[in-house]
């Protein structure tokens, strides 16, 4: 694995601060952009430079960041990833810095400091979350309290907002993870559902499961398997077997009666996925007294191939190459996998516009950082695209043309 970043080191025009903390996949830092706003930024062990799903992994976290992205709501329940790139110390990847707050497992540790009302509504929300992001088929798949972040918010009336972080190794449910046959998936000791134990792929009951053990910690007598240690807890959970009974502290207001809560809680642990509530029920039982039924979601249809009358192809001199069929933002997170001078680009960076089939046009972002070129001329308004034009970045004035991008009509 490449070093580390030190404090003052740039890391593809983010200036590292300090380090914040090393794990199994990533080493996490305190980072300043250009303009000095805070970053947290991931420097990653997994994928290495040398992997042979590093290309993979860069193309899901684009989807991952558009899936949720395209959501105004799930969007609010996340920490932004902004961009994701090569450098020479290996892939990195930057997120929104979150300042103030706690996590959730500091709720759970100090419980008598946070009223029955209030830890009700931080369940309720994670419920109303995590239904979002199965909606979005995303799986978070590293469900635990310290990846909960509550941060006081008083312009609401709950005075907390609820964010999910550390989904960079979230799975889409439509799509097989590129890192399948590599690594395993990931999860946290305690926390794990069957479906990691047994080496399955999560699914979002997976995420149910562990839901049921946090509901269990934050609102009932503790962790349902407290009293194992750690190989008893992993059989358990194989298993399925050996969870003491979900005990509620009290009556739900507005809820399903207490036993019929904590029956909920314990189908948690069924061991069949399709056995298991869904986020939706379970947020159902904590704020109607009639439970409505929850509608299976349609499965998912195979992707159909796009149009090939009515698209346009992005390459470099090396192979690479992007296709187009629909309207398109594109910057730095779309062509991370390029190269290191990828840097230039902001994130988006120009727009492809498409018109009627065999017409496509092109427009500079007005927020990117350096100037959109077409041809070695600086992109001031939308511009029709030819076959063999040359899109690129830099500033002509003083002869800095960088990232050239041939286009391609068929």
């Amino acid at each position: 694995m490449a070093a580390k970043f030190k404090e003052g080191d740039n890391a593809g025009g983010f200036i590292v601060e300090k380090h914040i903390t090393s794990g199994n996949y990533a080493i996490s830092y305190l980072a300043r952009d250009a303009a000095g706003t805070k970053v947290f930024l991931k420097q990653y062990k997994k994928p290495s430079s040398t992997s042979g799903w590093l290309d993979g992994f860069i193309s899901y976290q684009t989807t991952l960041h558009d899936r949720i992205s395209a959501d105004p709501l799930l969007n609010s329940f996340c920490v932004p990833m902004l961009e994701v790139f090569p450098t020479h110390r290996g892939l990195c990847q930057t997120f929104q810095f979150i300042e103030g707050g706690f996590d959730l497992q500091s709720c759970i540790e100090r419980k008598s400091e946070f009223d029955w009302a209030t830890r009700l509504i931080f369940a309720k929300v994670m419920l109303a979350a995590l239904d979002r992001l199965h909606k979005a088929s995303i799986v978070h798949t590293d469900l635990k309290p310290p990846n909960l972040m509550i941060l006081p918010d008083p312009s609401i009336k709950m005075g907390y907002k609820l964010r999910l972080i550390d989904m960079d190794f979230s799975v889409l449910t439509d799509r097989k993870a590129p890192w399948d046959g590599f690594e395993g998936y990931v999860s946290s000791p305690g926390y794990s559902s069957p479906e990691h134990i047994r080496g399955e792929i999560p699914v979002t009951a997976s995420d149910v499961f562990t839901c049921g053990i946090i509901l269990s910690e934050l609102l009932g007598d503790g962790h349902p398997l407290r009293e194992l240690d750690a190989t008893e807890t992993d059989l358990a959970i194989s298993r399925c077997k050996g969870f003491r009974p979900a005990r509620l502290e009290r009556d739900v207001p507005g809820g399903l009666p207490k036993a019929e809560i904590e029956a909920e809680i314990q189908r948690c642990f069924s061991s069949a996925p399709d056995d298991r509530p869904t986020c939706a029920d379970l947020l159902a039982a904590f704020t109607s007294a009639t439970k409505a039924p929850v509608p299976k979601a349609p499965p998912a249809s195979k992707p159909t191939a796009p149009d090939a009358s009515n698209s346009l192809v992005l390459e470099n001199g090396s192979g690479a190459n992007i296709a187009i069929n629909i309207t398109s933002e594109l910057g730095r997170r779309n062509f991370a996998s390029w190269g290191e001078d990828s840097k230039y680009l902001s994130s988006p960076q120009f727009r492809i516009i498409a018109g009627k089939p065999g017409v496509w046009r092109v427009s500079h972002c007005p927020e990117a950082t350096n100037a959109t070129l077409l041809n070695g001329k600086e992109l001031s308004a939308s511009m029709d695209l030819k076959n063999g034009m040359v899109l690129s970045v830099g500033n002509p004035a003083k002869g800095i043309d960088k990232f050239p991008i041939t286009v391609r009509i068929p």
